[in-house]
């Protein structure tokens, strides 16, 4: 936990040799064009692993940066705050070396890209997530008889947890008092015990459904305060390509890229996010042309189509693909 090398103690894995063996017994008398690899507590195996790859490209995909998930947690008070600014240098230090003896990497937002990576290497290539368009049918809107807001997500996922207790807290509450028939929706699934525990007459927690969008028509606006977490964040791109108006934070405005105020609103404070989601309930039609513009951005940027041919320019090469 003390040393300045190697991995940050969060990090450490400990049954790596074993995992290092398997894969060596994997690639043996195998030949690949390309080798991908994804989790970055193992990555340092792959360099050892090179040797039996046969000159394959090799390219590493982090998803999230976790010196941006580290970064984003809430701070600890008193020594530990020292030894937390101590752990974030060297995990910033150490994903930058996980870019380093690779063909190509990839983040999944330019924020992730930009955390640690910082410009210096310049192989590092932002590839979204995607939404898949064809064949899909979204359930139209339910008409509502009262006011519905809601949060989407695993609610496992802490800064999801976070998340929503905030909008309760500190949405949902003070609006409740303007707009008496609100009401909230939580979906999505493993929501832990603060999250369940929020269920009563005018909150309904889904816990695990077998398909969200049916769930997702019912909502007028959805709110994500999110202060935590890193990453392209899915439950926002489901939201607005289902056309719901999106009210969150600028955290996620950044990954997202959404144009502020024509495709997605953001509240830099609580008082903004209320502002955001009174005008959202009191103006329908407005509501709905943000949702639209909203839609046709995140269709538009994110078809899974266009995200995989990406995708396989940056696994093979251009010369390869």
């Amino acid at each position: 936990m003390l040393s300045p090398f190697g991995r940050p103690y969060q990090f450490a894995r400990y049954h790596s040799d074993i995992v290092l063996r398997q894969l060596r017994e994997f690639v043996t008398g195998q030949r690949y064009d390309s080798v991908l690899w994804v989790m970055h507590e193992h990555r340092q195996l792959l360099s050892r692993l090179k040797s039996q790859l046969d000159g394959a490209r090799t390219v590493y995909d982090s998803i999230d940066s976790p010196y941006l998930h580290y970064s984003r947690e809430p701070p600890p008070g008193g020594l530990m705050s020292i030894y937390r600014a101590f752990d974030l240098w060297k995990t910033r230090r150490w994903e930058l070396s996980l870019l380093k003896g690779v063909d190509a990497a990839a983040y999944i937002s330019a924020p992730d890209s930009a955390a640690s990576a910082d410009g210096k290497a310049a192989h590092a290539e932002v590839i979204p997530n995607g939404i898949y368009l064809e064949g899909e049918t979204l359930s139209a809107s339910a008409k509502q008889t009262a006011p519905l807001i809601g949060f989407l997500g695993n609610m496992g996922y802490r800064p999801n947890v976070r998340g929503s207790l905030l909008l309760y807290e500190k949405v949902f509450l003070p609006l409740k008092t303007e707009f008496p028939d609100l009401k909230l929706m939580i979906i999505g699934r493993s929501p832990v015990d603060k999250v369940r525990a929020l269920s009563g007459p005018d909150v309904e927690v889904t816990g695990t459904v077998d398909s969200i969008w049916p769930y997702i028509a019912q909502v007028n606006v959805f709110v994500y305060p999110m202060v935590a977490g890193a990453g392209l964040q899915n439950k926002i791109m489901e939201a607005m390509h289902a056309g719901k108006p999106v009210v969150t934070t600028e955290i996620c405005l950044k990954s997202i890229g959404a144009r502020e105020g024509e495709e997605i609103l953001v509240g830099r404070t609580e008082e903004e996010l209320r502002g955001h989601t009174r005008t959202l309930l009191k103006n329908p039609q407005y509501a709905y042309e943000l949702g639209m513009r909203g839609k046709a951005y995140v269709d538009r940027t994110f078809d899974m189509s266009h995200v995989l041919e990406r995708f396989e320019h940056f696994l093979f090469d251009d010369s390869a693909a």
